[in-house]
């Protein structure tokens, strides 16, 4: 009956703890992954677009751009 509020709650205030961390921890996780795979995916696009912009300078043999896929990244680059 006179337990102290803090005393009877404090299990519930550490594992309000722990699962604000492991929110935090895993929302970090999450944003380091979609993060990694958009750069792998962008990568191609990326290639496509500095090359394009180095095009101008370049002799007609080095105007190719070789990158080898089957999908529209690699038909873009072979137009």
């Amino acid at each position: 009956m006179h337990y102290p509020v803090d005393e009877a709650y404090a299990p519930f205030y550490m594992i309000r703890r722990y699962v604000i961390l492991a929110i935090l921890a895993g929302t970090i996780i999450f944003l380091v992954m979609v993060w990694t795979v958009m750069r792998r995916f962008m990568r191609p696009l990326t290639m496509i677009a500095r090359h394009m912009e180095e095009t101008p300078s370049k002799t007609a043999g080095q105007k190719l751009l070789n990158i080898i896929s089957e999908d529209e990244i690699g038909t873009l680059s072979l137009a």
